[in-house]
Parts: C-alpha cells; sequence; structure tokens
C-alpha cells in the first residue's frame, strides 16, 4: 500500500513539505527502500518528517533513506526511530548524512528514544549537529537510552551553550 501511496505522489513533482508518518504499522526494511526512492525523486523538498516509531525497521533500513537526505534542500529535518530496532550503525549513517546536508538547515528533530543507541552514536549526532551554524531549533529525544553516560550529557550541555 505504501508503493501505491507514493506512486501517486511521484506524479507531484513540486512536492516541498513531507510529512511521513507511519508509527506503529507493519514498515519493514522493504519500505524504507520505497522511501529511499522517493526521496531520491522528490528534489523540491526542504521540510521533511519522517516518524517510524515502533516499526519493523532496521539498520538496513535506515542504509536505505539516510545517504538520500544530502541531496534534498533541506531546511528541516525530524527523524522518529524510536523503539525500533535500530542501533548505532543507523545513527552513525543518519549523522554522516546530516554532516553533509547544506548548512542552510535551520531546524532539527531526532527522536531515538527507546532504542539500543550507545554514546558512539550520540557523540556522532553532537559532531553532526555542530556543523550547522543556522541551526537555530533543535530537538534531541533520547528517552530510555540506558547505555548513555554522563560524558555524553556533559558534550550535549557543551553544544548547547
Amino acid at each position: 500500500h505504501l508503493q501505491v501511496a507514493l506512486n501517486k505522489l511521484w506524479e507531484v513533482k513540486s512536492i516541498t513539505n513531507l510529512d511521513l508518518r507511519l508509527n506503529f504499522s507493519l514498515l519493514s526494511d522493504e519500505g524504507c527502500a520505497t522511501i529511499s526512492h522517493f526521496l531520491r525523486t522528490s528534489t523540491a523538498i526542504s521540510c521533511l518528517n519522517i516518524c517510524l516509531y515502533k516499526t519493523m525497521i532496521t539498520d538496513a533500513g535506515i542504509a536505505y533513506i539516510a545517504p538520500e537526505l544530502p541531496f534534498l534542500p533541506l531546511l528541516q529535518l525530524t527523524l522518529s526511530l524510536g523503539n525500533t530496532a535500530v542501533t548505532d550503525r543507523s545513527i552513525l549513517l543518519f549523522s554522516q548524512s546530516i554532516r553533509q546536508i547544506p548548512s542552510n538547515l535551520n531546524s532539527l528533530a531526532i527522536y531515538i528514544g527507546f532504542t539500543t543507541t550507545t554514546d558512539i552514536g550520540v557523540f556522532a549526532l553532537i559532531d553532526a549537529i555542530s556543523t550547522h551554524p543556522y541551526l537555530s531549533t533543535l530537538a534531541l529525544n533520547l528517552d530510555k537510552c540506558q547505555n548513555i553516560s554522563d560524558e555524553t550529557g556533559e558534550k550535549l550541555v557543551a553544544l548547547l551553550k
């Protein structure tokens, strides 16, 4: 059904704001490949909200989506990956993509709560976030990430100063 819906959207090449909420769905890594193809062909999107909370995606699914982000003229980006099977590998991929997004990104929200994310992933995110000088809005949700140390908390505080 996702493929059919996105096929209809492909006909509209001028979409600038896309709010794709698939929370609590049976979306799998193959669905992420479909999303990736759509993003690759939709070069006008400046505001992107991808919510995949409590879906069946893994790092393999994120490997489809993350590389497409730097090719979009993004001003605002929201990624919700909470309560999925994604690991630091996915967070590293997204961090690399965020770092490559042109510097006019001004709003970033990332939800990775209830995942196995560790300091490695969060450090990479902090590094990627720090490369965006015009970022005026930041939301980073790490709810129930039990593998985050006090040192990571200190780096987050330093980022905000």
